[in-house]
């Protein structure tokens, strides 16, 4: 298996809420790129208003070696900003972040 050297997320309208099965549509109005797909995906969680730290995929995936989600370890081009009042999955995520399987 071979890691990207480059991944590229479409932030242009996401999903909010209980999706993909009643998705709810957000203009964010952004592309995201990244050479680590962790780092991504932490930054994406703070966007949220979520600590990326209580989710356990990407706790998993910091275990293994495979990035870090760690704001001090991420370098941002241009401006991180927090997504008011960004709508979570049921439990604001919890389920996600307590899935053993994470």
């Amino acid at each position: 298996m071979r890691i990207p050297d480059l991944l590229i997320m479409d932030a242009v309208v996401g999903m909010e809420g209980n999706g993909p099965a009643s998705p709810e549509l957000r203009e964010i109005g952004l592309v995201l790129a990244a050479e680590n797909a962790v780092a991504l995906d932490g930054v994406v969680a703070r966007m949220m208003g979520l600590d990326p730290a209580r989710l356990r995929f990407l706790q998993k995936a910091k275990t293994m070696g495979l990035g870090d989600f760690d704001s001090q370890m991420i370098k941002i081009d241009g401006e991180m900003r927090i997504l008011p009042d960004f709508k979570l999955p049921p439990l604001g995520g919890e389920a996600i972040s307590g899935n053993p399987l994470g």
